[in-house]
């Protein structure tokens, strides 16, 4: 018997209805993230300037300027060059900047940090801004970090005309981050200004394009999110400054951080592909990036300048997040538990209203529950399935942490996820209703909220409100239903009481697929099976409207979106294939090697590397590695081994004292410097620097010690060890040369480029060389 045409007429409607309120919804939430269109031209001069500091990174990232190279040497100048234009004095602060890792490891490096002051009117705090100047030496920097530097200048001269500031500012350009925050380091030993400090904004990129996100914090971040919440369209959430503190990444924020100031760390982060990159040039600056990240920093920075006081002693921390561009909603950490415990209470007090009135089953809530499990695992399954697909079809994807066009395999994980949710829960209501499942998946809810709860407070709102929130609706339903008969507003209101949770989710969901790139796509895939599980009964009410198959249809779709975006992938010279290949020489034995850390040799590094190449560990050229690479013998080329030179060997009663001038004729970026076998190292200095060995048993046990220096120059360093009294010293001295050797002509062809540093081996050279004083 056929339906008669009202209801059929009035499903449509309500239908249409519970779309646009998802579509509401989603939209408020997106906007949270939503980039700004960059102004053309300030209205007044005290603006942020986008043409201005566009111009200032065109001339920052011109070419890639490692730490201690020519190029980076032309961006200090610069720098120089532009605050003098500005009535200011700017200093250039060289040292030899010592990170150590551990007692046995050191990063080093001789470092020239840009600094210049602002003076505040009525200084009670001094400020510090800071960024780094030096780029990786695989890319040009435009965006890591040259939009920071590029926005501090800006933002510097804004400031000079405007208002004076209250506060003391410090605008700090540091050297070496990229070879292990050594600029930040140097600055906060040797620098008389590094007293003063009371506050710390630290600005970062790890891509090409985004929402400025301020993603880490100092402890008591309660009072400086209250300063962030007063300028426009902040972007911030207290779910990944918890998260942050648990990953092994560090910024120059590091430093500061644990010298015990307070502050804030910045950063965007989609265009991971252009991350460290040769492609990462002036022409993958997004404007309107750098309109959000220029106007957030010079508003901060008015806002901080001119308060007269800022609590930075406050013991409390805060949870904070973004409602669309609505409201940023901060409130006490302290308010996670008894937020947790009301959203508890009142989603257990809905189950058992539900089940005395018989309007829920015990039956239908376990259905609901082990039914958004079954679609999690049937999601991740098929994204992960999808994805593989398009590896056989673009097999250079497999070697890539981001893709260029990664955007439409995130929209098809999101529409084939949304499908298999609906199919699973129309499966499930054959034989439960909708409400019955909805209350089902709020269990996997609650156990998320308690979760985030014990371990990422700053995550809980997450999954508490939008709980709360749904659990009121459906209480309201429960009591309702037992007095009046479903209707229409039973689906809408119910609909309603999703939205909360879709603005909450939409920009999160957004920003993980962003962060974990294609690498860890299942994250976003069940946090989108959690939030779809919200709306069931609107999502059923649209599956009665539809045709039967509408959800198979949309997989389908789904699917053909990422195969297209397989199938019309390109590479070229804009969008080139990474790839690893590296010369390196034993200047004892004149034994050469062609090195890759790629899986498999690609086409025009097989020439070299030959079609089934050698797989060893590369302890020849990092001889405490633990990685695999590829290997196959080369040319012994005539290049320079780097240089060990005995300054001084005294030795005393207690020890053997070596001071030995380190060099790299060919002036590679790094030298690194190893024990050629187990020897007690009892004292050591850099450049007349004592170095702490404050742990000397770590030494002792396997008597590992290494040195990596970058910058050395034509000039090198000094190195002073002590040993015991009747020890010998064997060292190891590896220079990396950040490029193919020059003697032995590689073409690279296109659309092929150099692994980004960091992401296994780049085109380089190292020349390895054993001495034993």
């Amino acid at each position: 018997m056929m339906r008669s045409p009202q209801p059929a007429r009035a499903r449509f409607w309500l239908a249409l209805a519970l779309l646009g309120i998802l579509g509401i919804g989603g939209w408020i939430g997106w906007l949270a993230i939503k980039l700004p269109t960059p102004l053309r031209n300030p209205t007044t001069p005290n603006e942020f300037s986008v043409a201005n500091a566009y111009h200032h990174v065109a001339e920052i990232a011109a070419e890639p300027h490692p730490i201690g190279s020519i190029a980076q040497f032309k961006v200090r100048d610069y720098l120089i060059s532009e605050i003098k234009q500005l009535g200011l004095q700017p200093e250039i602060q060289k040292a030899t900047a010592i990170q150590q890792d551990s007692p046995a490891f050191m990063l080093a490096g001789s470092v020239e940090n840009v600094v210049v002051r602002v003076a505040g009117s009525d200084t009670h705090q001094t400020i510090m801004l800071v960024a780094h100047y030096d780029s990786v030496a695989t890319g040009p920097g435009a965006n890591d970090d040259g939009v920071a530097v590029a926005a501090m200048l800006e933002t510097l001269r804004a400031l000079l005309v405007g208002p004076p500031p209250k506060n003391d500012l410090i605008f700090l350009f540091t050297d070496g981050e990229e070879a292990g925050l050594l600029g930040a380091s140097a600055f906060m030993r040797d620098h008389a200004w590094a007293k003063d400090v009371d506050l710390v904004l630290n600005f970062e990129a790890r891509g090409s394009r985004g929402v400025m996100l301020m993603f880490e914090t100092s402890m008591g971040n309660q009072p400086l999110v209250s300063h962030l919440a007063a300028i426009p369209q902040p972007v911030a959430s207290s779910l990944f400054a918890d998260i942050y503190k648990q990953l092994p990444n560090d910024t120059d924020f590091t430093i500061f951080r644990e010298a015990g100031l307070a502050g804030l760390n910045f950063a965007y982060i989609d265009g991971l592909v252009h991350y460290h990159a040769s492609t990462d040039t002036v022409a993958n600056v997004d404007r309107a990036t750098l309109q959000h990240y220029g106007r957030s920093m010079l508003a901060l920075t008015q806002q901080l300048a001119a308060s007269p006081h800022i609590d930075l002693d406050s013991p409390r921390d805060a949870i904070f997040f973004n409602v669309g561009r609505l409201a940023f909603v901060r409130y006490p950490s302290t308010w996670a538990w008894p937020l947790t415990l009301l959203t508890l209470g009142v989603t257990l007090g809905m189950l058992v209203v539900g089940l005395r009135a018989k309007r829920l089953t015990w039956y239908g809530i376990v259905r609901g529950f082990w039914g958004m499990a079954l679609a999690t695992l049937l999601a991740v399954g098929c994204v992960q399935g999808i994805w593989y697909g398009v590896t056989l079809l673009v097999d250079t994807y497999r070697h890539f942490t981001d893709v260029y066009n990664s955007g439409i395999y995130f929209l098809s994980f999101g529409i084939v996820t949304i499908a298999i949710v609906g199919f699973v829960y129309q499966w499930l209501a054959r034989r439960t209703d909708a409400v019955n499942l909805l209350a089902g998946s709020l269990g996997w809810w609650m156990l998320l909220m308690l979760a985030s709860t014990i371990l990422l407070p700053g995550g809980s709102y997450l999954f508490t409100w939008p709980l709360l929130i749904v659990s009121g609706g459906l209480w309201f339903y429960v009591r309702r239903s037992t007095l009046h008969k479903h209707s229409s507003f039973d689906n809408v209101w119910l609909t309603l009481s999703t939205v909360p949770g879709l603005i909450l989710l939409t920009p999160i969901i957004g920003l993980i697929f962003i962060a974990l790139t294609l690498v860890a796509p299942f994250v976003g895939v069940s946090l989108i099976v959690l939030l779809t599980g919200l709306f069931v009964p609107g999502l059923l009410a649209l599956g009665n409207v539809l045709p039967r198959f509408s959800f198979g249809v949309l997989g389908v779709i789904g699917i053909g979106i990422a195969f297209v975006g397989g199938l019309t992938a390109k590479f070229d010279p804009a969008h080139p294939i990474p790839t690893s290949l590296a010369y390196g020489l034993d200047y004892d034995t004149q034994r050469a090697w062609w090195l890759s850390s790629d899986q498999v040799p690609a086409d025009w590094t097989e020439t070299l590397l030959s079609a089934q190449p050698e797989s060893a560990l590369n302890t020849d050229f990092y001889p405490y590695s633990q990685r695999g690479i590829l290997r196959n013998p080369g040319p012994s080329l005539a290049l320079a081994a780097p240089t060990a030179d005995i300054i001084d060997d005294r030795t005393t009663a207690s020890m053997r004292l070596i001071r030995l001038r380190i060099r790299s004729p060919r002036q590679a970026q790094m030298i690194a410097v190893y024990l050629g076998q187990p020897t007690t190292v009892l004292t050591a200095s850099l450049n007349q620097q004592p170095v702490d060995l404050h742990d000397r048993a770590a030494l002792d046990d396997d008597g590992r010690w290494a040195l990596e220096y970058w910058g050395a120059g034509s000039e090198g360093f000094e190195l002073s060890l002590g040993i015991a009294p009747t020890q010998s010293l064997p060292l190891i001295l590896i220079d990396h040369a950040y490029h193919l050797p020059q003697e032995e002509t590689v073409t690279v062809p296109e659309p092929y480029t150099t692994n980004p540093y960091g992401l296994g081996i780049p085109h380089m050279t190292f020349v390895r060389i054993s001495r034993r004083f």
